[in-house]
């Protein structure tokens, strides 16, 4: 019997602990003005192994790993199709006609904060972003879960 009653008290001791720490943990962050939805993300990011981040832009926390991505509709040759339309009057003969674009899909489908990465031009990352927001657009997955990703899409235009 004193056997049984040892054993469940070690069980309750570390029961103890397990609380106490996660109530430590729980108002660590509350103190640090950590938001219960960062917490969220971050301990789910751990379970399934997808990668957080901070946006630099829209200081939001964003998944920058994911078990599926975000994509258009129409997938990514849709896309390079609607690219294909792009106003070329803005290109001089510079031989960089590389431009890179990018934005948060969120979980609902809706694009955020948008940036022109590279553009010498001025105007064809708007053009891009344009198109790219004309699209429908699923939200990347993780663990199941819709979760915000940043999307970058990297375009050259070859002038020959």
């Amino acid at each position: 019997m004193a056997h049984q009653h040892t054993y469940v008290s070690v069980t309750g001791y570390f029961m103890w602990t397990f609380i106490t720490i996660l109530t430590i943990a729980f108002w660590s962050n509350s103190l640090d003005n950590t938001s219960f939805e960062k917490t969220q993300f971050l301990l789910h990011s751990e379970v399934t192994r997808c990668r957080t981040e901070k946006d630099q832009l829209t200081n939001k926390i964003i998944y920058s790993t994911v078990d599926k991505e975000a994509i258009n509709e129409g997938g990514q040759a849709a896309l390079l199709r609607a690219f294909g339309k792009i106003s070329l009057d803005s290109i001089s003969d510079d031989p960089d006609t590389r431009f890179i674009i990018a934005f948060v899909v969120q979980p609902d489908g809706q694009i955020t904060g948008e940036r022109i990465i590279k553009d010498k031009t001025g105007n064809v990352g708007k053009q891009m972003i344009k198109m790219a927001k004309s699209f429908k657009w699923t939200p990347a997955e993780c663990g199941g879960r819709k979760v915000p990703m940043l999307v970058k899409l990297p375009f050259q235009i070859c002038l020959q």
